[in-house]
């Protein structure tokens, strides 16, 4: 009886424990070389490409639904990890959304916070990556926005 107790709690601590320590493997194995690449985003009829170079800049390609006119935007951007989460910075990033009664700037912040824009700004978002699935720079995890890699 005294064996059988120890097992079930064994098992019951790594039923617990695996799905943490998982977690942070996955975020602490991204390397700044992992990262550079395309990236895509659809939302509805919403289209956006970003292409992170080696050198640290990116090219970020916007459609819209409503008027299906690219826009673009390019600056440099950043890897660190904060508090064990690795973190893209995006200098002078615009997040461009369009929508059937406006057409706005948004600067998508992580947790849903996001606010209009008139002007470029910094954005921070971080990255991870699951089992089986391409890295993915994390827009609002909630609701599932991701740009995921294609190379």
């Amino acid at each position: 009886m005294n064996k059988k107790l120890l097992v079930l709690i064994v098992v019951v601590i790594l039923i617990i424990l695996c799905p943490i320590i998982s977690e942070q493997l996955l975020r602490s194995n991204i390397n700044k070389s992992d990262i550079s690449g395309r990236y895509s985003f659809r939302f509805q009829d919403e289209y956006h490409l970003l292409e992170l170079k080696p050198d640290g800049t990116y090219l970020h390609r916007y459609n819209g639904a409503a008027d299906k006119n690219e826009v673009t935007n390019t600056d440099r951007w950043e890897f660190n990890y904060e508090n064990g989460t690795p973190l893209l910075t995006f200098h002078r990033f615009l997040m461009y959304e369009t929508g059937p009664k406006w057409d706005r700037v948004v600067a998508w912040r992580p947790g849903g916070d996001n606010k209009v824009l008139k002007k470029r700004g910094v954005y921070s978002a971080f990255l991870k990556r699951y089992p089986f699935k391409p890295l993915r720079i994390v827009l609002n995890e909630d609701s599932g926005y991701y740009f995921s890699k294609e190379d």
